[in-house]
């Protein structure tokens, strides 16, 4: 599964760029 980073669609790597951005959004507030 961890292929899923190196997709050529992005969509997955997108997903958990979103979720790290959101985390440390939080962690800030």
């Amino acid at each position: 599964m961890e292929t899923r980073s190196s997709d050529s669609t992005g969509s997955p790597n997108r997903l958990t760029l979103s979720m790290s951005i959101l985390e440390l959004l939080s962690y800030s507030n």
